[in-house]
């Protein structure tokens, strides 16, 4: 699930790890996908790839304190009492984006909005056809965006992570996400050809993309 870092609030890392630890995945995998398919995701890859560092990552439990207290900190708190968290005087609403060509991705946006409403995030789903998405994301016209990506396609991480977390990547502009330590490490990762140190620059990207949050990895 991607995050429009360019929006307040969600342009505070805070707001953006709040969401994170709201989102419940051992139920959207036993509800929104009916127990037919997948597993929780800890990181961006999935721990059967030889680069995942999931084993070293903490990545994020489902922890509606923890979320709670982020979003305290960062000035979201129900101000009028009317059991909805406010921002600014206003209540904070949020809507998720996603299209209508995964079908699983209705149910398992629908799901996250119960989540984020359990902790008075007043939420809604709009479904698009995907290029509408993808239009409205080109022009930063979106809150959250719910999208289905196979992360390995070509056996090598620089592929998905270049694309999605390098300032200059493809997909990059969606979350208008941009750290210099990531870009240098994906730019080593690159050119690097001994196999452990490609893993150390790859992992450390893993844990800073955790960390900031930009995109949420559900399952």
């Amino acid at each position: 699930m991607y995050m429009n870092t360019r929006k307040a609030p969600l342009d505070d890392v805070r707001v953006r790890q709040a969401i994170n630890y709201c989102i419940d995945r051992e139920e959207i995998v036993d509800t929104a996908l009916e127990g037919v398919g997948g597993t929780p995701a800890k990181s961006v890859f999935p721990s059967i790839l030889p680069w995942s560092a999931n084993d070293e990552l903490e990545g994020y439990t489902f922890n509606q304190a923890e979320a709670l207290s982020l979003l305290e900190a960062a000035g979201i708190t129900d101000t009028d009492g009317d059991g909805w968290l406010d921002y600014n005087g206003e209540t904070f609403e949020l809507t998720i984006k996603t299209y209508t060509k995964r079908p699983e991705l209705q149910p398992t946006a629908e799901v996250m909005v119960s989540q984020l409403e359990d902790i008075g995030i007043k939420a809604s789903v709009i479904i698009l056809e995907t290029g509408a998405l993808k239009a409205d994301m080109n022009d930063g016209n979106f809150d959250l965006a719910l999208y289905a990506w196979g992360t390995a396609p070509t056996g090598d991480p620089d592929y998905f992570l270049s694309y999605h977390f390098e300032s200059t990547g493809k997909y990059a502009g969606w979350t208008g996400y941009s750290n210099p330590d990531v870009d240098n490490w994906i730019e080593l990762g690159r050119r690097t050809m001994n196999e452990d140190d490609r893993y150390e620059y790859y992992a450390n990207v893993q844990e800073q993309i955790l960390e900031d949050s930009p995109e949420i990895f559900v399952f």
